[in-house]
């Protein structure tokens, strides 16, 4: 029972952590579409990340309960051990790594294949779905607001000096 609620913890900080991984790592994305690079290869490159961290976290487990191993079993079990001590149970600690890296692998996939799918398809026009209101006040020749036609370039946006300072532009 405490491993799986040891495992869904893992499964509640890992998720998240990948997901993040993925997006952050998407920012990327528009150079190296730039460079040839299609979506699937964005999803291979961001898996590659991902499973180098299932591997660092599988040998981590294998590192920790093999130098944990002499510290069990505990209480009246410790007696009855025949030979306590460092142990290294190599059917265990090798199913043990091997669900622990499908479980990254399976956790990784839905953000990096998200991730590459919004990246991979920025040089594409966006499928838009109007809205009914937008589409209502633009037919009756209301402006979009934050728009205006008096700046048209960035630098000329954003607030102004009073006239007569010296900050003002000539």
């Amino acid at each position: 029972m405490l491993a799986a609620l040891a495992g869904l913890a893992a499964v509640a900080v890992v998720g998240p952590a990948l997901a993040r991984q993925a997006s952050a790592e998407s920012a990327d994305h528009p150079v190296l579409a730039a460079l040839g690079l299609g979506p699937r290869q964005f999803a291979a490159r961001i898996m590659l990340r991902t499973l180098v961290v299932a591997v660092a976290g599988a040998a981590g487990g294998i590192a920790v309960a093999t130098l944990l191993s002499p510290l069990a079993p505990l209480g009246e079990a410790r007696l009855a051990e025949p030979a306590p001590g460092l142990s290294f149970d190599a059917s265990v600690l090798s199913l043990g790594p091997l669900a622990t890296v499908a479980v990254v692998i399976a956790l990784g996939l839905p953000p990096a294949v998200r991730a590459a799918r919004v990246r991979g398809g920025a040089g594409r026009a966006a499928a838009t779905r109007p809205s009914v209101v937008a589409g209502a006040a633009a037919g009756r020749g209301v402006r979009r607001p934050g728009r205006s036609s008096a700046s048209s370039t960035p630098m000329e946006s954003g607030p102004r000096a009073p006239r007569g300072s010296r900050w003002a532009r000539r």
